[in-house]
């Protein structure tokens, strides 16, 4: 039987993942290894100074192993393929993630990175997002989201790439198509709303707005915004190949400051 291991970064009692595993279970066994509590933002913090609580949790479901992490995305999945999983699953997936993950929030993500984190097991993996932050009907989201596990569980994954796939907030019927993207120019102008606490103490709430950018017309936001799924492929090794070449003067000036 397939085997998945299942988690996000919204919390184990997210409407994404039940809406996932309920579709999920129809195509093998799921273990779901979640969060006990959001971590939205954390990107692939690992906890490294304090202990780690792994919790079986009761399941409705025989095809669905549930357990909790008071950790992060990365610590759940690093948990679950060793000390959960008697076998690694034939793919990791994170999700359904409220609200999308594109441009630069693809390094913020705890949902990418938990499946960055499968990727680096050597397991095919995918974070799949929808484009809304409404908490309610991730049904069709979840049509869409097995389809597209079906078919790469098919087609394999090139080894240190994973997908991150995100899903317009449509009825299925109303999606136009479905797109291989590269990750957009959207930024955000960072802000600290500052405010005082009870005790006339100051506290800080991060914001982040908005910057509007011109996108070529295969970026994962636009792609998004006309009512397609965007599937990015996304690599492990971030370093900036087609640059090496052009670094190659000022190497040589740092070089010869050593000497």
């Amino acid at each position: 039987m397939t085997t998945f291991l299942l988690t996000n970064d919204d919390g184990y009692q997210s409407p994404g993942l039940a809406a996932l595993r309920d579709k999920l279970v129809t195509l093998g066994q799921v273990y779901i290894v979640a969060p006990e509590s959001e971590q939205s933002g954390v990107s692939h913090a690992l906890t490294l100074m304090r202990p780690l609580r792994l919790t079986k949790r009761q399941s409705d479901h025989e095809r669905v192993k549930l357990f909790t992490v008071d950790g992060t995305p990365a610590d759940c999945v690093k948990l679950a393929l060793d000390k959960v999983l008697q076998e690694p699953p034939e793919m990791v997936i994170a999700g359904i993630n409220r609200g999308a993950n594109t441009g630069v929030n693809i390094l913020y993500s705890g949902t990418v990175a938990a499946a960055t984190e499968g990727t680096l097991a050597g397991i095919p993996s995918i974070a799949l997002s929808r484009a809304s932050l409404d908490n309610t009907d991730f049904g069709d989201a979840a049509s869409v989201g097995v389809n597209i596990i079906k078919n790469v569980l098919e087609a394999g994954l090139p080894s240190s790439l994973m997908l991150n796939v995100n899903i317009p907030n449509l009825k299925r019927a109303e999606l136009r198509s479905c797109l291989i993207t590269h990750q957009g120019e959207r930024r955000y102008r960072d802000s600290a709303v500052e405010n005082t606490d009870p005790r006339h103490l100051p506290y800080y709430w991060l914001k982040m707005t908005k910057i509007e950018f011109q996108e070529d017309p295969l970026s994962d936001d636009t792609v998004l915004r006309q009512g397609n799924i965007s599937i990015t492929p996304l690599l492990i090794d971030r370093t900036a190949h087609s640059s090496i070449p052009n670094l190659g003067t000022l190497q040589k000036k740092i070089a010869a400051g050593l000497s």
